[in-house]
């Protein structure tokens, strides 16, 4: 028999443990070898197993902790031991949390012996989408012994998240051992959504290997979330080692987050190459929104090689939407020289810039001088620089020194409302 796997293990152990206290885990026994036991059905147990009650306290201890822990000890023992007598037991319980432990050691060891009537408990016992979990523990362990078995005893596995599961994980295994086979399978399943979990499955795998080929393969076989899944999957992993590859096969994704994401961790990994480079791709990207968020992580990247440098590109944007998020960008990383960032900011071209520059400035330079930030940003007189600019810093004076930033403000000529709002009220 083979052992679980360390992702079955995790996924075990963690219906046992107690979600809001930190207790020991109960894991799934490796099973002793085959002995005389009997797990056929023709066995009935005696209720009046003398586990039973033992079992009944441990289920009436009031602290979850504690009879979590308890009754996982008792019953894997028991399952251990005699798993006909337990099932029976397992049976009768209400459902509940110990019920779902009890269900799956008691579903894994008998898989073990017997993985048809383990699919077929499952089918009869197993309802939540937690206790779902054990069709992939199942199925994992089945395609680690024979594919073909497991491809066979899909036909146990009723429609819905539980063979979903079983999909998934039986081609994460095949996937591994032949991709080819386990793709060409996955490709004629009749279901369309079982399909889409099948090929996205495979691509998962090929993605580390062979990512430009993944997403080739993406563009031929899957549609819809599948697709955009896959393909930002794969991009990443391209990103990595061929980010101009990745950049021209970013605008496979629709516009939107994971798209956004793709398109700007490429232009990180382009702006670490060359800047130029990065910021003539950044200009191809068609929408605006996209565009300017993009072009803050080469800005992100350019600023911790040269803030100098980006701070002028900065000066040459465009007024717009563009220059202000630009300035939000580049403002923290030139407040390490606070004086030459606030002359910066006064250069820039609009009033829209400086406020978006202002608070950005105070914030990062009141982590190193609150009072110093505070001071200078309560000398701008103009909203709504002056009170984004002090709030930003005021908060880190009170973290450091909380007395001397409220004595401060006691006699700062400050509008009432303003010293309100820097107090929380």
């Amino acid at each position: 028999m083979l052992l679980f796997t360390a992702a079955a293990v995790a996924a075990s152990i963690w219906l046992f443990r107690d979600r809001s206290n930190a207790t020991p885990r109960i894991a799934v026994a490796t099973p002793r070898p085959a002995s005389s036991e009997s797990v056929t059905s023709n066995e009935r147990p005696a209720k009046t197993d003398p586990t039973t009650a033992t079992l009944a306290e441990a289920l009436a201890l009031p602290s979850p902790a504690e009879r979590t822990r308890e009754f996982g000890r008792l019953i894997e023992a028991w399952i251990m031991r005699d798993p006909e007598a337990a099932l029976e037991y397992v049976r009768q319980m209400p459902r509940g949390r110990e019920y779902t432990s009890a269900l799956l050691m008691l579903l894994d060891r008998i898989s073990r012996r017997d993985p048809s009537r383990a699919l077929t408990l499952t089918r009869e016992l197993v309802q939540s989408p937690e206790e779902m979990q054990i069709y992939s523990v199942i199925f994992d362990r089945m395609a680690r012994e024979s594919v073909a078995a497991a491809v066979d005893s899909l036909s146990l596995v009723p429609a819905g998240e539980g063979r979903l599961g079983a999909i998934r994980t039986l081609l994460s295994v095949w996937t591994r051992q032949n991709f080819d086979a386990a793709m060409a399978w996955a490709q004629q399943l009749p279901d369309a959504q079982e399909r889409a979990v099948a090929v996205e499955s495979a691509l998962g795998d090929l993605s580390s290997t062979d990512p430009a080929a993944a997403i080739e393969l993406a563009r031929k076989s899957l549609t819809g979330r599948a697709f955009e899944r896959a393909v930002s999957n794969a991009l990443r992993r391209l990103t990595e080692t061929d980010p101009a590859a990745a950049s021209r096969l970013v605008g496979l994704l629709r516009p939107g987050d994971e798209h956004t994401m793709a398109a700007s961790s490429v232009a990180r990994a382009l702006a670490r190459q060359d800047i130029e480079s990065a910021l003539a791709w950044v200009n191809t990207i068609p929408i605006d929104l996209t565009r300017w968020m993009v072009l803050n992580s080469v800005l992100a990247v350019w600023a911790q090689k040269d803030r100098d440098a980006a701070a002028r590109y900065v000066l040459a944007v465009p007024p717009g939407h563009a220059l202000d998020f630009a300035v939000r960008q580049v403002a923290p990383y030139l407040a390490a020289e606070p004086h030459d960032a606030i002359a910066w900011a006064a250069a820039l071209p609009t009033d829209a810039a400086r406020a978006a520059a202002y608070p950005m400035i105070a914030s990062a330079w009141a982590q190193r001088a609150p009072a110093e930030a505070v001071r200078w940003a309560a000398g701008l007189r103009e909203d709504p620089k002056n009170a984004e600019a002090i709030t930003a810093a005021f908060g880190y004076w009170q973290l450091q020194d909380a007395r001397a930033a409220h004595a401060w403000l006691e006699t700062a000529d400050l509008v009432p409302a303003m010293k309100r709002r820097l107090l929380g009220h």
